[in-house]
């Protein structure tokens, strides 16, 4: 009987759902802003429940509301719902959850879409050609936790570039032909006469010193072949 009374006593002390909403994301200062401004929107997109006390809110009010937004933006909002109830129930004001009583959408899985090598190369070389800002992004996004696979055949990425034809394979007869005068940007001059991207000429001179192919004098700047 007791209870039977306290839980009528906390029925009548319930809030507005306005004011749950409110009290629910006030009480999370630490969290990222974006999730917090998600919670306001979700709050915000349906002012007919208000002033509504919350634990007068059932799973009936929430259909015809949540049924116009898309599959993709349904569930969301759904979990956004949940939480401010949720806390609704933690503080007493009621006592179940009115989402519980509906479903969340089901979305099919979405294939993965693999970038080529081909294609990174061709958004990369853009990059470093438009001297665009989003070329660190571009890196980060692409390699970040890049690691080496059993049997990957590197050599994949030594390939003469398709619009070129030019490989760091390339250079070191460059830097032969142009002796004392082998510094890199007569190296890349002519690497780009003879069909490179700037881009790719720079590349192509990086893969030849890895390789071993040339060497830098620190002293002259000057390239030369390496026996």
């Amino acid at each position: 009987m007791r209870e039977c009374a306290a839980l009528f006593i906390g029925y009548r002390q319930a809030p507005p759902a306005l004011e749950l909403c409110n009290h629910y994301i006030h009480s999370r200062p630490d969290r990222n802003r974006d999730h917090l401004k998600g919670l306001e929107n979700t709050r915000d997109r349906f002012p007919s429940l208000h002033a509504k006390m919350v634990s007068d809110v059932t799973h009936r009010d929430l259909e015809p509301l949540l049924e116009p937004i898309s599959r993709g933006g349904r569930n969301l909002i759904m979990r956004h719902l949940r939480a401010f109830f949720n806390f609704g129930i933690k503080k007493k004001y009621l006592t179940e959850n009115p989402i519980a009583a509906l479903d969340f959408t089901r979305l099919p899985k979405k294939e993965v879409e693999v970038i080529t090598i081909d294609d990174v190369r061709a958004m990369l070389n853009a990059a470093i050609s438009d001297d665009n800002p989003l070329l660190p992004y571009l890196v980060f996004g692409f390699f970040a936790g890049v690691r080496p696979v059993i049997d990957f055949d590197w050599d994949e990425f030594d390939k003469p570039d398709k619009k070129d034809g030019l490989s760091w394979q390339d250079v070191a007869p460059v830097v032969s032909e142009l002796g004392d005068k082998a510094k890199k940007k007569m190296i890349v001059k002519e690497l780009i006469s003879r069909g490179a991207s700037q881009a790719g000429a720079y590349r192509h001179i990086e893969t030849a010193e890895k390789k071993r192919a040339i060497s830098l004098d620190k002293k002259s700047g000057i390239y030369v072949v390496r026996p």
